[in-house]
């Protein structure tokens, strides 16, 4: 085990070494929101800011923290800044509703609603919206056909004598499509497609990358972490379904109820690797079968 996690460090130390390393902008929000869970708010600011100095492009979820920030130390002016971009970033004239109660009834709230037709523009001039499309055929198949969400819609035509009896099979062809997509126009990212889509490839990878036979990829969808592209705390789920269900052990939880001091170790090892928070970020409950995040 030893010897499988320093090749997960070395790994994204050496990996990809010519794109964008988020790995300080990961760490500064670790430190934020641990931080804020103490009320040290204006530090807990600082540290976030100077990770967003690091990168080019900065996701809605810390966007949103940002901007929570900004109104719990009165700074109004600043918050306008960071909800603007949360609506030029995510493309999502939704996320409004995580906007904190006390910017709602500030005059910078009713100037982002003045100008949002402006700033959704601006995001549907910097996303790939061919890239786009594709994306949400995949969702179509994976969630309305394969797992029968009728709430999941779209203007496709499909001759489902063609599809295999079994449809869990084309959760497999998803993915080599998902693939070949990543090979051509790269990760669907937030800053590629738009929250919305990012957000629609979580189930595709979910379903296909915690399958033995897609082990293969691992590396390479590692490597859009630290990139930025794709957020560490998506993967939790799916590595750690692969290696409950593969190599019989857990990676980043106590799901197995294992909460020794020497276990707790091992994992708060492999979630830093990933750069998630680590275990005291978690309250652990009926025997660490529940993990409550604190911060």
């Amino acid at each position: 085990m030893k010897t499988g996690r320093l090749t997960l460090i070395l790994f994204f130390v050496h990996y990809y070494v010519s794109a964008q390393n988020y790995e300080v902008f990961y760490r500064c929000s670790n430190k934020s929101d641990s931080l804020e869970y103490v009320k040290e708010y204006q530090k807990a600011l600082d540290t976030l800011e100077y990770g967003f100095k690091t990168v080019d492009f900065i996701p809605s979820d810390f966007v949103l923290k940002a901007l929570d920030l900004t109104v719990k130390n009165g700074l109004n002016e600043k918050a306008y800044t960071y909800a603007k971009m949360s609506l030029i970033n995510s493309g999502d004239q939704k996320i409004s509703k995580q906007f904190p109660k006390k910017f709602l009834k500030s005059e910078q709230y009713k100037m982002i609603l003045d100008s949002l037709p402006v700033f959704l523009q601006m995001y549907e001039s910097r996303i790939n919206q061919e890239y786009g499309a594709i994306l949400d055929s995949i969702y179509y198949v994976d969630q309305n056909l394969i797992r029968n969400n009728e709430k999941v819609t779209g203007d496709y035509s499909i001759d489902r004598s063609k599809l295999p009896e079994n449809l869990f099979e084309l959760d497999q062809s998803n993915w080599i499509l998902l693939h070949r997509l990543i090979q051509d126009y790269g990760f669907p990212s937030e800053k590629n497609v738009g929250l919305d889509r990012y957000t629609k490839s979580w189930p595709i990878l979910v379903h296909s990358l915690r399958l033995k036979e897609n082990q293969k990829y691992h590396k390479e969808i590692f490597s859009y972490i630290q990139m930025g592209e794709y957020l560490p705390e998506d993967v939790f789920l799916w590595y750690e379904q692969y290696n409950m269900q593969e190599l019989k052990q857990t990676f980043f939880s106590t799901w197995d109820g294992n909460i020794s001091v020497e276990n707790l170790a091992r994992i708060d090892l492999n979630q830093k690797a990933f750069y998630m928070k680590g275990i005291a970020a978690f309250e652990l409950k009926k025997g660490g079968m529940i993990m409550d995040s604190k911060w």
